[in-house]
């Protein structure tokens, strides 16, 4: 019985606009036949009024329907639904009153009334299912000015000290509040799930799966969907809502990696060289990283081959455009475990185009690293958690733009790292979880003067608000 309501609850988005119609049109056949030029019109508008209240009993019932699937709650929700019945009852009114009473002085205050909740019903079904701001969030200059009315973005507030910034209400709520919201906030829950409060990210949803998983970002539901292709119909936000940018999603999985914290300012977690830049970024108004800090080469390309990036993306590959031009690609496996020879050929297609390659646990080989040798745009790599060993190596010696390596948890050895320092611009290397030693690794930081190279075996500072102190 439950899916045949939410069956004919479906049916509500469909229905609720011919009463809509409907009534307009009887409203306005309603005003114009006290003209004596469209008398004519006055035998319809009776029948008008009974056509759009039918219809609206309709709507409010596959509206009731909808509403039990608990995807909507809250006030707006209630205020819908009343408005939704009161103009129901009205247009069924205003036929009894064209029918029996028809007294010319009131009808068009009636009239006036009936549209009055008709606007307010529809305005409010709008909130519910594209967001409170949707109607005014495309309104130009200078009206915007002139009603007092902001744009989402004009409302952030640039964080002046980004290291004294609190992670999870300064930079992820903003992210979550333009992207996710509208659809999982307290009138409308989206698979039921709210995402508007720490309590309720850790409810999660109908689906039951880990929205947020501490410590690991690629075991969380909502990193998980939100790097799926945008055609795959598990993929948030929808493909015709407002998408996340790189940098934003950058910025939640740091978060989540660092251990999802609520309390904690960005100065009490660790910041890698890539999210530096990121983080920096947010003190500026665009938000977006400056060119003197972004970590992709200032280049001039074609744009990029469609059908590359439409096959990669049709095989779960995460492919999005960085910096300040569509023409660079950051391409992500994290959905691909086994690496074959199509993904291979459309990276070919694409090997001036990729500046960020993302690899990890992945069962990438060592001679598929081939694919690497020409990609003379590449600048960061991850390749870690992999099978990769010192035969991959080989393939890397030679990309000029390469500022970022991570090989955490491969098989690779000193004797084959010590021939990266051939790499110009190599800033950053991860080799931690590695058979290379301690001792190893002190040798290769003098072998690469210029890169910063994380051979692990350090701690964290532990926070006050981690602390407990147990007294006798």
């Amino acid at each position: 019985m439950e899916q045949l309501i939410q069956f004919f609850g479906r049916f509500h988005p469909l229905l609720v606009h011919l009463p809509i119609g409907i009534l307009m049109v009887a409203v306005l056949f309603d005003w114009l036949s006290k003209l004596k030029r469209y008398q004519n019109l006055s035998p319809s508008v009776g029948l008008l009024y009974l056509l759009g209240g039918l219809g609206a009993i309709f709507s409010c019932l596959t509206g009731y329907f909808l509403s039990q699937s608990g995807e909507y709650e809250g006030a707006t929700l209630q205020q819908h639904q009343w408005l939704g019945i009161a103009t129901a009852t009205g247009a069924l009114g205003m036929y009894a009153y064209k029918i029996w009473i028809s007294k010319a002085r009131y009808s068009l205050a009636l009239s006036a009334g009936l549209m009055l909740l008709l606007t307010g019903a529809g305005h409010l079904g709008g909130s519910l299912t594209h967001g409170e701001d949707y109607l005014v969030a495309a309104m130009p200059e200078p009206f915007r000015t002139w009603l007092g009315v902001h744009k989402v973005k004009d409302d952030i507030v640039i964080i002046k000290d980004v290291q004294e910034a609190i992670v999870y209400q300064d930079i992820v709520v903003p992210i979550l509040k333009e992207k996710c919201y509208n659809c999982h906030n307290e009138s409308k829950q989206k698979g039921k799930l709210r995402m508007d409060s720490p309590e309720f990210l850790a409810k999660g949803g109908k689906s039951k799966a880990t929205i947020i998983k501490a410590g690991f970002p690629q075991e969380s539901e909502l990193i998980r969907r939100l790097l799926l292709p945008k055609n795959d119909e598990k993929h948030m936000p929808p493909k015709e809502k407002p998408q996340l940018t790189e940098n934003e999603i950058q910025l939640l999985q740091w978060w989540i990696e660092q251990g999802a914290d609520y309390q904690h300012p960005v100065k009490m977690l660790a910041q890698s060289e890539s999210i530096r830049p990121i983080l920096v970024g947010l003190t500026s108004a665009s938000g977006e990283v400056t060119q003197e800090t972004a970590i992709y080469p200032a280049v001039s390309l074609k744009v990029p081959n469609a059908k590359a990036i439409a096959t990669l993306q049709e095989n779960r590959v995460v492919v999005l455009p960085i910096g300040q031009q569509e023409n660079l690609l950051s391409v992500n496996f994290v959905n691909v475990e086994v690496i074959d020879n199509q993904h291979l050929e459309a990276l070919a297609e694409l090997k001036e185009h990729i500046a960020w390659l993302k690899w990890s646990y992945s069962k990438v080989s060592d001679q598929q690293l081939a694919v690497l040798e020409k990609m003379t745009n590449l600048t960061k790599l991850y390749l870690n958690n992999t099978n990769i060993t010192d035969e991959g190596l080989k393939y890397l010696t030679n990309l000029p733009n390469l500022k970022y390596l991570n090989l955490v948890g491969t098989k690779v050895t000193a004797q084959e790292v010590q021939n990266l320092a051939k790499l110009p611009n190599l800033k950053q290397l991860y080799i931690y979880q590695t058979p290379i030693t301690a001792q190893e690794g002190k040798t290769l930081m003098a072998k690469f003067p210029k890169t910063a190279i994380d051979t692990g075996g350090y701690r964290m500072p532990i926070a006050f608000a981690d602390s407990a102190f147990v007294g006798k």
